[in-house]
């Protein structure tokens, strides 16, 4: 049998009682597993922004008892966690309601008391199917890259980074469709290299591949050219794709920082006086395009980056600055 080290791989611990949490904590933690406790409320009300990316989720039901099936539903209802399988731990034992659990997808439904090896076990039974299903599609995703078939995959097992180093490292022709929440985005290959990036709302060149690479999730499809067919855009230059990458994740992290020192949505600035006006028009404006063809004269700054054709870290910096200098302020 494969040995993991299932210290590496995060399990997500969530209820309502924190001293219940705490003691479940600490006797998983010395069943040899690493795992981060989130009480049920806060986790909910910050489902599809909390960073948190485990490969099982435990929750540990308390009164009522439809809790857990709500929560199975709600995860369901979510891109992000809806293919991370659950692990129920119940006071009560309903053997009509374990069944329908079950047979709707819920991995695993212990009643308490449990015994502790038993709950050990258990996990570590769904930890092995997730790990090794994981490997299993990435290496077929692997081997799919350097085929000369077009092929199919889901970002969750092979990231945006990693797909397109390895179409670039085999030289393939073609065009990459990868769909995320906020929409399609297409990357065009030739012989390796980038030579046109769309994204949605008409987003292009770096600022889609810059955008890209900051979401974990979606799916993707590659469709290969066939010999000496050109692509399906006006070629442009961007130069080697591994530095290209290498910009578009040092961007990935500094631009949550950059733009957490900015006014939140749906908060609005508008520009501060005439003086101003002057001052920035005596510059460049066009990042204040959606502001000026406001009928209030004012925007939020998630609608500035997204018009401005820059990347959004070189977008964020720039209206950081108008708004440290006072020139822009909050409506």
């Amino acid at each position: 049998m494969k040995q993991f080290d299932f210290r590496s791989t995060p399990l997500l611990l969530i209820g309502r009682d924190p001293d219940m949490l705490t003691l479940l904590r600490e006797v998983l933690i010395e069943s040899g597993f690493f795992v981060v406790a989130r009480l049920l409320d806060g986790f909910l009300i910050n489902l599809e922004t909390s960073e948190d990316r485990p490969s099982l989720i435990l929750y540990d039901e308390a009164m009522p008892e439809v809790d857990a099936e709500r929560v199975y539903y709600l995860l369901q209802d979510s891109p992000v966690w809806s293919e991370i399988p659950l692990l129920i731990l119940s006071d009560h034992f309903d053997g009509a309601r374990v069944a329908r659990c079950l047979d709707r997808g819920v991995a695993e439904f212990i009643t308490k008391p449990f015994d502790v090896d038993e709950l050990g076990a258990r996990v570590r039974k769904i930890l092995r199917d997730v790990i090794e299903d994981e490997l299993l599609i990435e290496e077929a995703s692997a081997q799919a890259v350097t085929s000369l078939e077009g092929f199919a995959g889901d970002l969750s097992y092979m990231n945006l980074s990693d797909l397109l180093i390895n179409l670039h490292q085999n030289m393939r022709s073609g065009t990459l469709l990868v769909n995320m929440e906020e929409g399609d985005y297409h990357f065009h290959l030739q012989e390796g290299q980038l030579v046109g990036m769309e994204g949605p709302n008409d987003m292009r060149g770096k600022k889609a591949l810059f955008r890209a690479i900051r979401d974990f999730y979606g799916k993707f499809v590659f469709s290969p050219r066939a010999e000496g067919e050109g692509p399906p855009v006006e070629i442009r230059d961007f130069g080697p794709l591994p530095n290209l990458i290498l910009s578009a994740v040092q961007e990935a992290d500094e631009f949550p920082l950059t733009r957490k020192e900015l006014p939140p949505d749906p908060e609005r600035i508008r520009i501060a006086s005439d003086e101003a006006s002057k001052e920035i028009f005596s510059k460049d404006f066009r990042i204040l395009r959606p502001l000026l063809q406001s009928p209030d004269r004012q925007a939020t700054i998630d609608e500035l980056i997204d018009a401005y054709p820059k990347t959004d870290l070189e977008s964020a910096q720039e209206i950081l600055d108008l708004y440290s200098k006072g020139l822009l302020v909050l409506a």
